[in-house]
Order: structure tokens, then sequence, then C-alpha cells
């Protein structure tokens, strides 16, 4: 592995969740909505952007790429992420 994908590698599996888990206590702290919202947020826009290196690999590089690995990565990060984000509405609305 070259020396760049290590360093994204290690960035991917440390430094992103450090770094979402303190924005999601920032955002916490300061708004008062539930960590479940941000936690929801964060899945789905992880979801969606799995398309991106498909689109990178399939329409730029014209590799043939198959879909289902980043269709299945999509799906995880969008039907959880729209579930806490429901449950969390659902729990903020009989808090208040």
């Amino acid at each position: 592995m070259t020396p760049f994908l290590t360093i994204v590698a290690w960035w991917v599996v440390v430094g992103l969740p450090v770094v979402m888990g303190w924005r999601i206590i920032t955002l916490v702290r300061t708004t008062g909505k539930p960590p479940l919202f941000y936690v929801g947020s964060w899945l789905i826009i992880v979801g969606v952007l799995m398309w991106v290196p498909f689109c990178l690999l399939k329409r730029l590089l014209g590799l043939d790429v198959p879909v289902w690995p980043f269709l299945t990565l999509h799906l995880l990060g969008v039907i959880p992420g729209a579930y806490l984000k429901r449950q969390a509405r659902t729990q903020h609305a009989g808090h208040a």
C-alpha cells in the first residue's frame, strides 16, 4: 500500500470518526437536539457520498465496476440514518 493510501485509510478509520464525534457533541450542546438526530444526518450524508467513488471509477475512468457494493454501503447509511433521525424527532417532540 502506498503512503498516500495508508494516510487516507487512517484518516477514514480514526480521524473522521473523532472529528464527527466532536462535531456532534458541539452541535448537541449548542442546539439542544438529541445526538441521534446528528448521527442520523451523518449516516445519510455518508450513504449518499458512497456514490462518488462509483461515479469516479465508472464515468471518469471507464472501468467496469459492479454496482452492488456501492448500493449496499449506500443503503447501510441511508436507511439507518433516516430511522435514527425519525426516532430523534419523535423523542425530541415528546420532551418538548
